[in-house]
């Protein structure tokens, strides 16, 4: 388990080795914990980055929403749990949670 400090630290830790603010994705490729991990620690993964002075990337349309999750569900060949979703896919579930509604 990372304190909320170690989760900063690493985050801030990606976005210099980016040069910018990492997607989830990016992150969970580059960091220490899992980018839904840092979701759920700072109430989004947005809210994070924001407590860094950074923005997150910029928003997705529906229409890449939908092909991502497709991706995801066409990479495992079955849909994808929550966990999954957040490891692989382009946003969080709580993303296409709010989207989708």
């Amino acid at each position: 388990m990372y304190s909320d400090e170690e989760l900063i630290e690493d985050l801030q830790r990606v976005i210099d080795e980016l040069g910018r603010a990492p997607t989830a994705r990016e992150y969970n490729e580059h960091g220490v914990a899992s980018a839904s991990t840092v979701d759920r620690r700072f109430e989004s993964w947005a809210d994070a980055l924001r407590s860094l002075g950074y923005e997150p990337q910029g928003t997705y349309t529906d229409e890449e929403l939908k092909d991502d999750l497709q991706r995801v569900i066409d990479k495992l060949g079955r849909a994808p749990t929550v966990e999954e979703y957040n490891q692989h896919g382009i946003a969080s579930h709580k993303t296409i949670d709010k989207r989708f509604e």
